[in-house]
């Protein structure tokens, strides 16, 4: 194993460290930005917004060399949240109540070093809210208490939303107890639960800056309509999340996505819900919406009001997960980022395959300068010779004529002198 590390060390060294790549043709790339190295090694930066409004949605026309033309191979990468969620299998135990008390049963997980960290509780009651407490037993006598004074809900009939899941601290006790206290209130029907362990690897994430402009619209019907603008196009984003004062509300939102704020160009992202609920037993909101990574400038949320009053929406934050560019910086060498060519196409280099072998801790950060107008670039310098020459095309086509309109000719006179004989 160790001599394998260490081949693979080698390995993973010799594509980074190998030097000279083959050079590369700056004039078809529109746009360049100097990268500030200070030290050799594997560096680092994260890609800026002004990269995603200058070069292709996928960055597929990134390009990194050195000051005399030769191309450095790089890759992208993001330290993005990651979450399992495994389902364990239990056996229901001593399932009991007290009329207008509470109800109990205790899930057996099967054996002891199994560990676990949530619940969602099942049941074919609805629209209620009930307080809850978990514990836990190694020998199902003596329990210690894991959660307590939390709460599941379903309000389908008022809000139509539920919460029927809850986390506690991981532990790897054999026995779980469930209690939900019905405090007055008819016990609820056909409960049990299933467990799980979740286990989430977080990650980074940026707030982007943005400027939200709010829109009542009272026909068709009353919506309320927030526009966020980022500034730049492309941006990736996956979450946003609104300030409301208001409580008591259930509100179906639907997220809108663009480039340009026209209204042909949006197009839907996702649709889902707001709400905060506040009561004198218990409170839960939710005003924060993930969605799956999208790249736009303009998000536009579409908040169905239904009869009631707006919402007091009094700002939003929107936030993604930074990707950076991470290549191998060599000593007394200068880096230069060049990026704007829509028809090229993504670069194959070796380092993607090794990249997840590297210890990312090791990576010095570096400081990518302003994106400028590249005074090399020479417009339609990457467009094939036909396009960039287009008489070539025209003569060749001319030529064909000729040479076809000779031999039409040759075979009329042929046959003319046949039909003669």
């Amino acid at each position: 194993m160790t001599v394998r590390r260490a081949g693979l060390s080698i390995l993973i060294a010799a594509l980074f460290l190998s030097g000279a790549g083959p050079s590369l043709d700056s004039s078809v790339y529109r746009y360049l930005a100097h990268i500030e190295v200070t030290a050799p090694g594997y560096v680092f930066f994260n890609i800026l917004p002004d990269v995603y409004d200058k070069a292709k949605p996928n960055l597929s026309d990134l390009r990194i060399s050195t000051v005399d033309a030769i191309e450095v191979p790089y890759v992208i990468w993001s330290n993005s949240r990651t979450s399992e969620r495994k389902k364990i299998e239990t056996q229901v135990l001593n399932t009991s109540y007290i009329p207008q008390s509470y109800t109990t049963f205790t899930l057996d997980v099967g054996d002891t070093g199994i560990r676990t960290n949530s619940i969602t509780i099942t049941t074919g009651s609805t629209d209620f809210v009930r307080r809850i407490t978990v514990e836990g037993s190694p020998d199902n006598r003596k329990f210690a208490v894991l959660k307590e004074n939390d709460y599941v809900f379903d309000l389908t009939s008022d809000h139509n939303i539920k919460n029927l899941s809850i986390s506690y601290p991981m532990t790897d006790y054999r026995y779980l107890k469930v209690t939900l206290w019905d405090d007055g209130e008819e016990p609820l029907v056909e409960v049990g639960g299933n467990i799980y362990l979740v286990e989430d690897i977080k990650g980074e994430s940026e707030v982007i800056p943005s400027a939200m402009k709010v829109r009542e619209v009272k026909t068709p019907k009353p919506i309320t309509e927030i526009t966020v603008d980022l500034a730049y196009k492309n941006i990736p984003t996956s979450t946003i999340a609104l300030l409301v004062s208001d409580t008591n509300f259930k509100r179906d939102v639907t997220l809108l996505s663009a480039n340009v704020d026209t209204p042909k160009d949006y197009k839907e992202t996702l649709t889902t819900s707001i709400y905060s609920i506040k009561t004198s037993r218990f409170s839960r909101s939710n005003t924060t919406i993930d969605y799956p990574r999208t790249q736009a400038r303009y998000l536009k949320l579409i908040i169905e009001d239904e009869n009631n009053t707006p919402l007091t929406i009094s700002g939003v934050t929107v936030s993604g997960v930074p990707q950076k560019i991470t290549f191998s910086a060599n000593p007394g060498k200068e880096y230069v980022l060049y990026l704007g060519n829509p028809r090229i196409e993504s670069p194959l280099y070796d380092i993607v395959q090794v990249f997840s072998y590297i210890d990312r801790n090791s990576f010095l950060p570096v400081s990518l300068g302003p994106i400028i107008e590249n005074p090399d670039y020479k417009p339609g310098s990457d467009l094939p010779m036909t396009e960039r020459y287009p008489f070539i095309l025209w003569g060749a086509i001319a030529l064909m004529i000729l040479i076809l309109g000779g031999i039409i000719i040759r075979m009329m006179i042929r046959l003319a002198g046949e039909s003669k004989q």
